[in-house]
């Protein structure tokens, strides 16, 4: 990263378990008090089981409370999306393979809908704003080092989408 963008003060990134509330509170130290914060976090949630990703969303949950700010992720998906994802895209069945061949896990959807996964981010206390993956189709650099062609990211990509969530006034039903 560091050749990429250079040494930035406010960057930074940790090895953590994202459920330990220890590991996750004790990253906080590296916030500046009174900064905003962007927690980002792609192709986690879906291999976690459901009280993991309950527990992910309450250690978020409380750096967001101390610090204003986001967490974006593309994690909050459908079964029916991933099913989609799957059926279209030769390219996103192997890389779901190889994810699960190196951790053991398989992705377990716990939302059959995006209605259902709307609704637990609602009642980890998120408020959600969705944007389609497609938008920034224009801007992937890593078509042509990949050697992927644009049109079976295309078909990706369409049943995928960006979650920016913030905190609502409190949790429901925790």
């Amino acid at each position: 990263m560091q050749q990429l963008i250079g040494k930035r003060p406010n960057l930074q990134f940790l090895e953590i378990d994202a459920t330990s509330s220890s590991q996750f509170s004790q990253s906080a130290n590296y916030l500046q008090a009174g900064e905003p914060v962007t927690i980002l976090c792609e192709g986690l949630l879906m291999y976690l089981t459901l009280s993991e990703k309950q527990q992910v969303c309450a250690n978020v949950r409380e750096i967001l409370q101390q610090h204003d700010g986001v967490w974006i992720t593309s994690d909050f998906t459908s079964t029916i999306s991933h099913r989609q994802s799957l059926q279209d895209g030769p390219a996103y069945q192997q890389l779901t393979q190889t994810i699960s061949n190196l951790t053991g896990r398989s992705p377990d959807n716990d939302f059959q809908t995006l209605e259902s996964a709307r609704q637990f981010v609602y009642e980890q206390g998120f408020h959600l704003v969705e944007h389609s993956a497609l938008n920034v189709m224009d801007q992937l650099s890593c078509l042509n080092i990949l050697d992927i062609q644009a049109e079976e990211v295309k078909n990706m990509l369409a049943a995928q989408s960006i979650f920016v969530l913030t905190l609502t006034a409190a949790p429901t039903d925790i």
